[in-house]
């Protein structure tokens, strides 16, 4: 067997397979239809649908070409002998045609339907859908959509490269290598229909990863879709729709040992002396930006540390922590499960942490759900 004609054909097929599915190597590297036809396509934030519609255009005129480039690579590279020997001399050609005449058949149809303003393409036929009294031509629909894609409250939810669900405040939008999926929220309901997890762990250590399938339904013509994301996206998920989701019966949702432990010392912290606060505005938490500061460390527990080493140390004691509230329960919880032994989790409830500023020690019991005084 030819030795040129077989690294040739595994080195064309490794880097084939790197492009299509956009591995990390290639993005980082700016292999990508995005990147390497930016002054083509424009901004995403820009024009969004017609960004798609021509990214979805570009992607199939190459992609349809690897077997035209695998064959220019053979003659360049003189290894097409071996090939002609394999096959034939009609087969060689015939194959050579093939590869040629579907990507300048794909280029044809791009330029068509340029030409046509794009009405006859597929994103655009799923666009002419959602035509109604106030939107009454598919440009209004795209229109609509472009718009509240420019907004900041727009939720982006990613599953692997080659997938993103946009979600902004009436539109759900499936984001494909080929094709982009359309629903309005006020027509659509969402169905957790499955989920799957998988252990991507190594070297004795388990890390579960879970995804969910998410069946957007919705009630006009255009056909349902199907969305696959991670199982720690269905929360911001929930927050950015405002149209009912359904979780089947047969779907549960793992849980990690920091989400279990997180749960329980909410339930411990509800139980806790408060902690009455009277300056005049309590900040944003200082770990997330999205929550008000709601707990303040402040010593509560009857200390009984024995001040016996600990990995060569003594175990420092329990003190008030003298920092004005700057986190909220979930944050201080995830901080606390953070500093503790990971393979002993039957002792973080026992356990001690350093405050995430001034490093004061504290424990469960120190930790006070911050209120507010009744200033009527």
């Amino acid at each position: 067997m030819n030795e040129v004609f077989v690294l040739y054909s595994l080195i064309y097929t490794i880097i084939t397979f790197c492009f299509v599915y956009k591995t990390d190597l290639f993005i980082s590297v700016g292999l990508t239809v995005e990147n390497l036809f930016d002054s083509y396509l424009g901004r995403e934030h820009d024009n969004f649908i017609m960004y798609h519609i021509k990214k979805t255009c570009i992607t199939k005129i190459l992609h349809l070409s690897i077997p035209l480039g695998f064959f220019t690579g053979l003659s360049i590279f003189k290894a097409q002998k071996y090939f002609v020997l394999l096959l034939g001399e009609i087969s060689w050609q015939l194959i050579l045609l093939g590869s040629l005449s579907i990507p300048v058949y794909a280029l044809f149809e791009l330029i068509f339907q340029y030409q046509q303003d794009w009405s006859t393409h597929h994103i655009v036929k799923k666009l002419k859908l959602f035509q109604n009294d106030r939107m009454t031509s598919w440009k209004a629909v795209s229109h609509s959509i472009n718009e509240e894609y420019k907004l900041s409250d727009k939720t982006i939810l990613h599953c692997g490269n080659r997938m993103k669900l946009v979600l902004t405040r009436n539109w759900i939008v499936k984001v494909g290598t080929y094709d982009l999926d359309l629903a309005h929220q006020n027509d659509a309901r969402l169905i957790v229909c499955s989920a799957d997890t998988h252990d991507t762990g190594s070297n004795g250590y388990s890390t579960v990863v879970q995804f969910i399938n998410v069946k957007i339904i919705y009630s006009n013509d255009t056909r349902d879709f199907l969305v696959r994301l991670h199982a720690f996206d269905f929360k911001d998920l929930k927050e950015a729709v405002h149209c009912p989701i359904t979780v089947s019966e047969n779907v549960t949702f793992y849980q990690t040992k920091v989400e279990e432990f997180l749960e329980i010392f909410k339930d411990l912290v509800k139980n806790n002396p408060t902690f009455e606060f009277t300056g005049e505005e309590i900040e944003m938490c200082i770990g997330c930006m999205t929550s008000e500061a709601n707990v303040k460390l402040v010593k509560h527990c009857n200390d009984i540390s024995t001040n016996e080493p600990v990995n060569g140390a003594p175990e420092p004691k329990c003190v008030s922590c003298k920092c004005r509230p700057l986190w909220c329960i979930d944050c201080m919880g995830k901080w606390f499960a953070s500093r503790q032994d990971q393979t002993l989790t039957e002792t973080w409830l026992s356990s001690k942490c350093p405050c995430p500023v001034c490093r004061s020690t504290f424990c469960m019991l120190d930790v006070c759900p911050v209120i507010k005084p009744d200033r009527n």
